[in-house]
């Protein structure tokens, strides 16, 4: 009689106290790639909206955070979303990502009925399951081609585990309970959130891993194949009447075509280093006629 009344008072602790809790659970499969391969590349790139496929459009925060995590792995020279002139890019990158709850209601029928007269919201809870997938496109800015494609899926399960009383009380009526635990797909707005905090960080981080992977490889046989034809020239700087094609074919960085300007000697061209570090002036003959590195804003040094 006295574990009995110990047992009735437990229960009944469990069910005034009410308190929650939420387990985040990672479900998928494969774990994660991560590149070795850290060269840090010159490129500029731009990220496009990326069009949204699902039904859950209050998680664009997380579905446009792809920008945030390629910046964070250091790759590239410059990465913006959302991008102004795109004569000024490199790379695009575009796609789309879709999400949903799975329909799984049968899981959680025992949790709902009759589970609350064995408290089985509480040792058990309410499972759900949201999937993410993302479709990206790498394209070069100048042709328009598509470079590369990649595709990512992260699934993610909430366990919601609650001491609530209003799921005894529910069972106690055997319609509502049946109801409820055939149509429980997902949970409320604001506990989705605890779902894509977790969910869209691991989307983005697949896929940047694989981006990144990818142009560095790209980047490494680039440099590798300039090295071979050009020796001690690569990077080396510019000569005075040196043809402007042959000192640019041996440059890691690239330069940009500012206009042209009128001078003594006659019209040049005016080209400016990715880095704003070097000013190069070609003559009408497509050789350098004058140069000169920056070093500070009111101090320059010459060469002519």
């Amino acid at each position: 009689m006295k574990f009995l009344n110990i047992s009735i008072l437990f229960v009944l602790v469990i069910l005034i106290s009410g308190c929650t809790t939420f387990e985040v659970r990672n479900l998928d499969s494969e774990p994660s790639i991560h590149s070795s391969i850290q060269a840090k590349t010159n490129l500029i790139v731009g990220i496009d909206t990326l069009k949204v496929s699902g039904k859950y459009n209050v998680a664009e925060k997380w579905q446009q955070g792809l920008d945030d995590v390629l910046r964070n792995e250091g790759v590239f020279k410059q990465v913006s979303h959302p991008y102004i002139n795109k004569g000024n890019l490199d790379l695009i990158i575009r796609g789309k990502v879709g999400d949903e709850f799975r329909k799984h209601g049968a899981r959680n029928f025992f949790t709902w009925w009759p589970g609350p007269l064995i408290l089985a919201h509480h040792w058990r809870g309410t499972h759900f399951i949201y999937d993410a997938t993302a479709d990206i496109e790498v394209v070069d800015a100048l042709s328009g081609n598509v470079l590369d494609r990649y595709h990512a899926e992260s699934s993610y399960e909430l366990i919601h585990k609650s001491a609530s009383p209003g799921p005894f009380f529910a069972a106690l009526f055997i319609v509502p309970g049946v109801i409820k635990g055939a149509m429980t797909v997902s949970p409320r707005g604001k506990y989705r959130q605890f779902l894509y905090e977790a969910v869209y960080p691991n989307l983005w981080q697949q896929i940047s891993q694989q981006i990144v992977a990818d142009q560095s490889k790209r980047f490494i046989a680039r440099i590798e194949k300039q090295r071979e034809l050009c020796g001690d020239n690569l990077d080396a700087e510019p000569q005075i009447g040196q043809l402007w094609s042959e000192f640019v074919a041996c440059q890691t960085q690239k330069y940009k075509l500012l206009g042209q300007e009128t001078r003594d000697s006659g019209t040049v061209s005016v080209y400016l280093s990715q880095d704003r570090s070097l000013r190069i002036h070609v003559d009408e003959n497509e050789r350098i006629a004058r140069w000169f590195i920056p070093k500070k804003r009111v101090q320059r040094k010459y060469y002519q």
